[in-house]
């Protein structure tokens, strides 16, 4: 049985709310402004949309289902990776405890919201 794909634009926005989630949980937990100091939430945002946005290009480009797993784990992947060298370019923090704090939470962010849609699909699936 085939599964419907959600629309490339609509995992896009979800993968895109839950990044600034992440930066806006970041900002919050350091008591730094989110609404009251937007230039310095926008300087936490930029550089992991930016790498989730490269991720979701190359997907697209190479026609790759965006709400697949495997694809999950690449956005996953791009957005670390590029978004702490975006940030390390830009003069910004990199310790290793919010490298990793970084890479646990937008695992969780990014690629369990495709783990539950998976479950959820099998859910529906005909018992034979």
């Amino acid at each position: 049985m085939k599964t419907t794909r959600l629309p490339a634009a609509a995992v896009i926005i979800i993968d895109l709310i839950l990044t600034v989630v992440f930066c806006v949980i970041g900002r919050v937990s350091h008591t730094e402004g989110v609404l009251s100091d937007l230039p310095g939430l926008l300087q936490t945002i930029w550089p992991f949309v930016s790498a989730l946005v490269v991720a979701h290009i190359v997907l697209l480009i190479a026609r790759t289902r965006t709400d697949g797993l495997l694809s999950g784990l690449i956005v996953w992947a791009v957005t670390v990776i590029g978004g702490l060298a975006l940030r390390v370019a830009s003069g910004q923090g990199t310790a290793l405890a919010f490298i990793i704090v970084a890479a646990l939470v937008l695992a969780l962010f990014l690629i369990g919201w495709r783990l539950v849609l998976r479950g959820v699909r099998r859910g529906r699936r005909p018992v034979s």
